[in-house]
């Protein structure tokens, strides 16, 4: 079978990962593709033309398949009511240039779970999922106390937990959205009846350079169950049964394929009775239904001590898709050819309205050099 996009393909076998031979396929995260060949096989890798990205051969897109445009992949963004204009600005910049699908998920205190909302911000769409109740035990009020005397200057080794850090406290509600509105675009009659091929999931802070992420994913076949993002771990996440995740600001892309293949009623049920983050219960429930994680087009940078030099490696060969965090490097971003898709914590408020705005219009100036 010939491949869209495809200029030559090569048989890859190393054992360079770091844990190899432990029964366990970790070639896809967090080793690179074909590097763990005792426990995944061989792999058979691409390189599409034009380009030094590599791709398993068994998820790109088949040769003669329609071509990708932007009305076929919808964009899901969560923002808050609270903290409205961003979900604005988003629109108002990277949403709008290339007249992208964009649905804005907010959690509107008292709205109806599922209700799409055009009235308030016409320009907008919304979709507005009730605040959800987050379980009572993830924060007893006896380990808030341990917290507050530890600060106090009495230490307790079991004050820390996870979950009691003010602002996953204040946030943890939130989190409980995503699955249901992840529902609310499976169950739509636009994606059942076939008109997107790809889901990406982004925060009202991330800004997507909708062209790049348009090349990436028209190499891509999205009748294949898979899951693409900047990938990390936490050992809290693993404590309860996640072992890795697209860290959620760094996009998180689910193919038509992965969408219909999750069950995510079932893990609505399930997770939303433990203590999650967002991502974590995202990246369960594709585990759980054997979607493949291919976590080798993230930047790496879920973790705050990510190496910048080694980022901006990885875009000049075309590794770097996804980018949970930026800031160290967005001032000196490559952009075009070389740029990522998702990039997110760019900076402070004030850095990250610069860089929206600055490179939309950028966008916007090429757009109409091209004619298109």
């Amino acid at each position: 079978m010939k491949f869209a996009g495809e200029q030559s393909c090569h048989k890859y076998c190393e054992n360079s990962c770091r844990t190899p031979r432990d029964g366990v396929c970790q070639d896809h995260w967090p080793c690179r593709l074909g590097s763990d060949c005792a426990d995944c096989g061989v792999r058979v890798m691409c390189k599409p033309r034009g380009t030094s990205l590599l791709l398993p051969r068994a998820i790109l897109s088949p040769a003669g398949a329609p071509p990708l445009t932007v009305d076929k992949v919808l964009f899901v963004v969560f923002g808050s009511a609270r903290l409205r204009a961003k979900s604005e600005r988003a629109h108002e910049t990277w949403c709008s240039v290339h007249g992208a699908n964009c649905l804005f998920v907010l959690d509107e205190h008292g709205a109806t779970e599922h209700e799409l909302d055009h009235s308030s911000l016409p320009a907008l769409p919304l979709l507005r999922v009730s605040a959800a109740r987050s379980p009572a035990h993830c924060c007893p009020a006896r380990r808030r106390r341990r917290l507050k005397q530890a600060a106090a200057g009495a230490p307790d080794p079991h004050a820390h937990l996870f979950f009691c850090e003010p602002h996953r406290a204040v946030t943890l509600p939130a989190q409980y959205r995503f699955l249901p509105a992840l529902q609310h675009v499976a169950a739509s009659p636009a994606f059942t009846g076939g008109k997107f091929r790809f889901v990406v999931l982004v925060d009202d802070d991330s800004y997507v350079f909708v062209r790049r992420l348009l090349w990436l994913l028209s190499r891509i076949d999205h009748k294949r169950p898979l899951y693409l993002g900047d990938f990390g771990a936490s050992p809290e996440a693993i404590l309860l049964g996640v072992k890795r995740f697209a860290c959620g600001g760094g996009g998180s892309v689910l193919t038509a394929g992965a969408l219909r293949r999750m069950d995510l009623a079932a893990c609505t049920r399930r997770y939303h009775a433990m203590c999650m983050q967002s991502d974590w219960m995202i990246g369960g429930c594709a585990m759980s239904y054997n979607v493949t994680a291919l976590g080798e087009l993230g930047c790496n940078t879920c973790d705050q001590r990510y190496n910048a030099g080694r980022v901006k490696a990885m875009l000049k060969a075309d590794r770097c898709f996804f980018s949970q965090i930026a800031e160290k490097y967005a001032a000196d971003l490559p952009l075009g050819a070389r740029a990522p898709a998702i990039l997110h914590k760019i900076g402070d408020d004030k850095a990250t309205e610069a860089f929206f705005r600055k490179n939309a219009a950028r966008e916007n100036r090429s757009r109409y050099a091209r004619g298109s």
